[in-house]
């Protein structure tokens, strides 16, 4: 599994996040403070030189109005990697969620991930076989002990037997909406 932040798929994302958020008119101070974090915090994923585990990568598309199935689409899926419309244009500078809600979201993924692995007949072993990882990588992402970026979850999708689309989409679904 590749480990760098610097690969080719965490600079497209850094990018696809950059150009969406331009394009909801928001400043980076802006996304910061819904998002309850400091101006840094948005420069350094937009540079590229931090990463968003899952559930903050949907709280930042929460922010900027899209979903995390689209950004999912374009990584991808889509090969002229263009975003889909933005929907409104948010109007309030409210925290996007709390850090009991990323932790809520992270369990909710999590729980769709080991389920997954279970109805596919798996093992924590054979999937961490798939991903050249030792078993205990598989044992911490379930375990909430270790998060996964979109990127990462990709390559756990694929050593699942399935689409990353489908995980993302059920992620969505269960939560029910935003994180705010």
């Amino acid at each position: 599994m590749e480990k760098s932040i610097y690969s080719v798929k965490h600079g497209q994302l850094a990018e696809l996040l950059r150009l969406r958020r331009q394009e909801a008119s928001l400043t980076q101070k802006q996304v910061a403070k819904r998002l309850g974090r400091h101006h840094p915090f948005v420069h350094d994923y937009e540079t590229g030189q931090r990463r968003l585990d899952v559930p903050r990568l949907k709280q930042v598309a929460d922010v900027v109005r899209t979903s995390l199935v689209d950004i999912a689409t374009v990584l991808f899926e889509t090969p002229t990697r263009t975003l889909p419309p933005i929907t409104a244009i948010p109007s309030d500078d409210a925290p996007a969620s709390s850090p009991t809600d990323h932790r809520a979201a992270w369990m909710v993924l999590c729980t769709i991930l080991r389920d997954r692995r279970i109805s596919a007949s798996l093992t924590e072993s054979r999937v961490a076989e798939r991903l050249h990882e030792p078993q205990s990588f598989v044992s911490k992402y379930e375990t909430m002990d270790r998060r996964l970026d979109l990127i990462e979850l990709e390559q756990v999708a694929k050593a699942l037997d399935t689409n990353v689309l489908d995980i993302v989409e059920e992620f969505e679904s269960t939560l029910g909406g935003s994180l705010r």
